[in-house]
């Protein structure tokens, strides 16, 4: 009798995401999945990376990940260089990974999809509308194609269930990380810390879901905190108005222009986290957020967090952040005070030193290993008989 080799042998990566110019947000989640797929010694697992149907050769994708950019990638899929069909000829034990949006199409013994959030079908009024139509385009079949669904929080992982009705058995949640050394960061701090004027770091994108349109309300409501720190915002234009916009409406252009708000735009890692070990506090008003990555590089850092109570964002800073709802610039207000008071008394180091020791629980490694091993490990459509 012929023996039938079960489990899966290879591994298709999905790296869609890495076409973007600049790497934030899901692009940079995606580097880091495939950063650490690049490192699997060759016979432990078969690893392609692929566009749709285009496979990648793996120097192009070497290079898309050092250069922290998508033009590699691109110029290899419109020149059709170091680009060619996607073959597979046991689908059986083969799985594909989609790490953001996957073909509705059953191209793999095994199918997984990560999902980053689905705010898309919880606060549509949160995204443009082209943005939440390309989403849904065939979102139901993408569902009902894929046999593992990855979430990066628990948080995600509830709103997969309500929203799709998704087994729960079918889901893992797999954290993300980051690559944040907590003794450089300490290290940085004391080279630069007291060298620059106090300020307040906000992070994310200019767009309606970070709701920077509130954060600035409520620093025009409360001057005195202009007159203590600057508070600089770094993130790249989004969509909805634009920072100088947003800055008007709140009636703080007399701030912006004596200096007292910054916007640096899109920033490097390493400007990033020279921008983070410094600042006194990272403020972070996020109305929605599938994980909230800006609070994590925070916490490594040892740097205090005022966020909102929203979501997923509790699940990643746990019991020592300094929360406030999004919508209410009374909580804000006291969750400021709270903090300024910390700050006075010196017990904002100790809950510093706890933050950077819970930010220790979330890895890069360990998300990618627990993904590849449920991969490895889930039977296929054939052998659990769907």
């Amino acid at each position: 009798m012929k023996t039938v080799e079960t489990g899966v042998n290879r591994l298709v990566i999905d790296i869609a995401p890495l076409r973007e110019d600049q790497f934030t947000g899901i692009p940079n989640v995606v580097k880091e999945v495939v950063t650490r797929a690049l490192d699997i010694p060759a016979g432990e697992l078969s690893i392609d990376f692929a566009v749709g149907e285009s496979l990648i050769e793996r120097e192009i994708v070497e290079a898309t990940v050092q250069a922290a950019s998508g033009k590699a990638l691109r110029e290899a899929l419109h020149l059709s260089a170091g680009v060619r069909p996607l073959n597979i000829t046991d689908a059986d034990r083969t799985a594909g990974l989609s790490l953001h949006i996957k073909s509705p199409l059953r191209r793999f013994g095994t199918e997984a999809l990560f999902f980053h959030d689905l705010s898309f079908l919880s606060v549509p009024r949160l995204h443009q509308t082209e943005n939440v139509r390309a989403h849904l385009d065939g979102f139901r079949e993408q569902i009902e194609t894929t046999d593992i669904f990855f979430t990066n929080s628990n948080a995600t992982k509830l709103d997969l269930i309500w929203y799709c009705d998704v087994r729960e058995a079918d889901i893992h949640v797999t954290h993300l990380g980051h690559d944040i050394d907590p003794q450089d960061a300490i290290a940085m701090r004391d080279r630069i810390g007291g060298q620059v004027e106090p300020y307040l770091l906000v992070l994310g994108t200019i767009e309606p879901r970070k709701n920077i349109a509130f954060l600035l309300q409520w620093l025009a409501a409360n001057p005195a905190i202009l007159n203590e720190y600057r508070v600089v915002f770094c993130g790249r234009e989004g969509w909805g108005q634009s920072f100088n916009e947003l800055v008007e409406s709140a009636g703080l252009v007399d701030a912006f222009e004596r200096g007292r708000l910054k916007h640096v735009g899109f920033s490097s890692a390493a400007q990033r986290l020279a921008l983070m070990v410094s600042a006194r506090a990272l403020v972070f008003p996020s109305l929605y957020e599938g994980f909230g990555l800006p609070v994590l590089e925070a916490m490594a850092c040892g740097t205090p967090v005022l966020a909102s109570c929203s979501t997923s964002i509790p699940e990643v800073l746990g019991p020592d952040g300094h929360y406030f709802d999004p919508l209410k610039p009374d909580s804000l207000t006291n969750a400021f005070e709270r903090y300024a008071r910390e700050q006075e008394s010196g017990l904002s180091q100790q809950r510093a030193a706890r933050l950077a020791q819970r930010s220790a629980q979330f890895s890069y490694d360990t998300m990618f290993e627990s993904m590849v091993t449920t991969i490895k490990s889930h039977p296929g459509r054939r052998q659990s008989g769907e």
